[in-house]
């Protein structure tokens, strides 16, 4: 999940042939999250368009540039209408203001499992004692594991070797594409065990 962030200098013009130069301050910001599926892998930046009065409610909105996806577009106005702006002051009146914000939009990089690595060791390996296994992976464009290798170990090789193997044997992540492109999948993965933690007699 992603979450939009506001343009730099944002300016504000006040209705009533103001001429107001100063940043929106907000009483309750437009908060939207949007998932990669909903963008599809694809960054974005466009713009919205808002009215607000002179208690700070938003009383219009609009897209003043496309997001290229309306549903995308549709929940942003929806967010927008139920944020508020801080009432604006000029020598003490308050004013309506009009506003074009625009938005940039990143989708997800984060690395998500398809198949997600459940590793339970002998508790015989643990040598007495608890262990930290660190493994670092790359992934092909279907998400298939190419490079495994211990990051850490938990200086026990034989312990190192059983969880690499198993890792490895698990292991599948959900093919990361962004704009279009299908990019290179890396990943840290950590993974613990005690008496009483993933390991049995």
């Amino acid at each position: 999940m992603s979450v939009f962030s506001f343009g730099i200098g944002v300016k504000a013009e006040g209705v009533a042939n103001l001429d107001v130069k100063e940043n929106v301050k907000w009483e309750k910001r437009p908060y939207f999250g949007i998932s990669n599926k909903e963008s599809e892998g694809y960054d974005r930046d466009f713009s919205i368009y808002f009215e607000a009065d002179v208690r700070g409610v938003i009383t219009h909105a609009d897209i003043s540039k496309s997001s290229g996806f309306q549903a995308i577009d549709e929940k942003v106005i929806q967010m927008f209408k139920k944020a508020r702006t801080k009432p604006y002051e000029i020598d003490g009146i308050t004013h309506p203001i009009t506003v074009t914000q625009p938005f940039s939009y990143k989708a997800s990089r984060k690395v998500q499992f398809e198949t997600k690595p459940k590793i339970i060791v002998k508790t015989s390996l643990l040598l007495n004692d608890a262990r930290t296994v660190g493994i670092y992976s790359e992934a092909d464009e279907n998400g298939n594991i190419i490079k495994p290798e211990i990051y850490k170990s938990s200086s026990v090789s034989e312990l190192d070797e059983y969880v690499l193997s198993e890792y490895k044997r698990q292991t599948k992540f959900k093919p990361l594409s962004i704009n279009g492109q299908s990019i290179p999948i890396t990943d840290l993965s950590w993974f613990y065990f005690s008496e009483k933690v993933n390991s049995r007699n």
